[in-house]
């Protein structure tokens, strides 16, 4: 089963004809506001700061690193939001970077250790963070497999393996839901 989705206007990512403008725009909110503020919560004091926050914090930081790195190649990683001008690095050790990321990341993640408020995607559940995280190693292993074999086979193990389980319904899926707004309202309702 697959989903398609196709738009009557504005067509053009569904030509797969990239503008400028929306391929430089991933690079633009990528560093300057999303990595930018998941460090700052990266880097609150672990006695003030329920773990879970840190765990989707890093989950959402990897997944966008993901995203920049596998649009753009070699990219600011390790030094990203700590230098004006941060060092590039390759796709090899951003991808391995983010393996150990998001190993991390699971081990921050337990429901144990508080509620997660205002979260938008999956309203404080843990357990479906815990399910996003191992399928975005799984992910990864797949993009590094032709070039990694052996590091592929072993973050397919730890994914495949970890507890948490992986996404396996819609119900699952990571999502964000628009909540109504003034721009989504009309005269006859939600739009």
């Amino acid at each position: 089963m697959c989903k398609h989705w196709a738009k009557i206007q504005y067509t053009e990512p569904d030509r797969y004809d990239v503008s400028n403008t929306s391929f430089t725009a991933l690079w633009d909110k990528g560093y300057s506001t999303l990595i930018t503020d998941l460090n700052t919560i990266l880097k609150f004091p672990d006695a003030q700061a329920n773990s879970n926050y840190k765990g989707i914090a890093l989950t959402l930081r990897s997944w966008t690193f993901l995203l920049l790195t596998d649009a753009y190649g070699n990219i600011p990683y390790k030094e990203a939001g700590q230098k004006v001008t941060p060092a590039y690095n390759t796709q090899k050790e951003v991808y391995t970077g983010l393996l150990e990321d998001l190993k991390q990341a699971q081990s921050l993640l337990n429901p144990a250790n508080g509620s997660v408020t205002g979260d938008l995607a999956y309203k404080g559940d843990i357990l479906k963070w815990k399910k996003l995280v191992n399928s975005l190693r799984l992910r990864i292993a797949l993009r590094i497999s032709d070039k990694e074999p052996v590091l592929a086979k072993q973050a397919t193990i730890d994914a495949t393996s970890d507890a948490g389980g992986l996404i396996s319904d819609n119900s699952e899926t990571f999502q964000f839901v628009y909540t109504s707004s003034p721009q989504t309202k009309s005269s006859f309702g939600l739009v």
